[in-house]
């Protein structure tokens, strides 16, 4: 979902992401699980008095690791269009004290982030280097951005803004390392547009040699490693 709402969008708390989370005490989980990835919905990674709302298509998903206050068992589409058709504009407001809150988080934490970009280390590390890709990438939010490895790809998350949805190709929750030349190459070929690979070394290591395919059908795909 990342890109889904702009990472500098003043209403996108990801920034701010582990405090929002662990603060929340109503939340809305669509398209997404409380798996390892969400840290099985449990303390300290959410609040213990935190009650959720689930839109899964898979009614076993239910209650699977912690105990959803209302199911709702379908698909995004239909199950969002029935919520959004039930609610008036302006009927749910968050209480200003709360985006504050986060507001100040997150600045807190994009300055702490500004420092590590803005350092020049020797050798370089991953902040400067990933510094270096995320301000070539700035004004090109219609690349597809490939992410792999272990710091490559936690810090990349954090460090390279993404403005629009699927843009974005990771592991996820099922993937492991060497998906990432498959990834680029599928894009490339799907979509005809432009992709930079952000490889971690291990990672890359794994399907390197699909730097063979990508050149044989000469691809658009500029490989970072």
């Amino acid at each position: 979902a990342k890109g889904l709402l702009p990472d500098d969008h003043p209403q996108s708390a990801a920034a701010a992401r582990s405090y929002a989370l662990a603060q929340a005490d109503v939340v809305m989980l669509i398209g997404a699980r409380l798996n390892w990835l969400l840290g099985h919905g449990r303390s300290p990674q959410w609040s213990p008095t935190a009650r959720f709302v689930q839109v899964d298509i898979a009614p076993t998903e239910m209650d699977s690791n912690r105990a959803i206050a209302a199911p709702v068992v379908g698909d995004i589409a239909s199950s969002v269009s029935a919520l959004l058709a039930m609610l008036k504009p302006g009927q749910i407001r968050p209480r200003p004290a709360w985006l504050d809150e986060l507001a100040q988080r997150k600045q807190q934490n994009i300055k702490r982030l500004a420092t590590h970009l803005a350092a020049n280390p020797q050798p370089m590390d991953f902040y400067s280097a990933l510094g270096a890709i995320k301000r070539v990438l700035a004004d090109k939010p219609d690349l597809y951005l490939v992410n792999e490895g272990a710091n490559t790809l936690d810090i990349a998350r954090n460090v390279i803004d993404m403005r629009m949805p699927r843009k974005r190709l990771d592991s996820g929750t099922w993937g492991v390392m060497g998906i990432g030349m498959g990834y680029a190459i599928g894009a490339a070929v799907v979509s005809g547009q432009p992709v930079v690979a952000v490889e971690g070394d291990s990672a890359f290591g794994f399907s390197g040699m699909e730097i063979e395919t990508i050149c044989r059908y000469q691809l658009p795909i500029v490989t970072v490693v």
